[in-house]
């Protein structure tokens, strides 16, 4: 049997011997499993349940995506504002007279 104290932020260090046993090191996965019986087992982690860090690419294209996203709908919201301005100002004035263009 093996004993790991907890720490105040709730972590436990893995004794040396388990570690060993488990095939795990530093930046190493591990689960927490509870069987039939109750008790907790501890395993490596399967690969898949490893979670993958985002490569800085993908984060500076997620990242510059949503700038442009962004952007688009302040553009869309001003675009908006502007024909409720124009709307609102026709309105006022009442209706226009003559051609386009026409300024006498």
């Amino acid at each position: 049997m093996h004993a790991a104290r907890v720490s105040r932020n709730g972590q436990i260090t893995v004794p040396v011997r388990l570690r060993r046993d488990l095939g795990v090191g530093p930046g190493d996965m591990i689960a927490f499993h509870e069987n039939e019986r109750g008790e907790v087992v501890v395993t490596k982690a399967a690969p898949d349940l490893v979670p993958r860090p985002i490569p800085r690419v993908l984060r500076r294209q997620q990242a510059e995506q949503a700038a442009l996203d962004a952007e688009l709908e302040l553009d869309r919201i001003a675009a908006e504002a502007w024909q409720r301005h124009r709307a609102s100002s026709r309105a006022a004035s009442g209706p226009v007279r003559g051609r386009v263009g026409d300024r006498g």
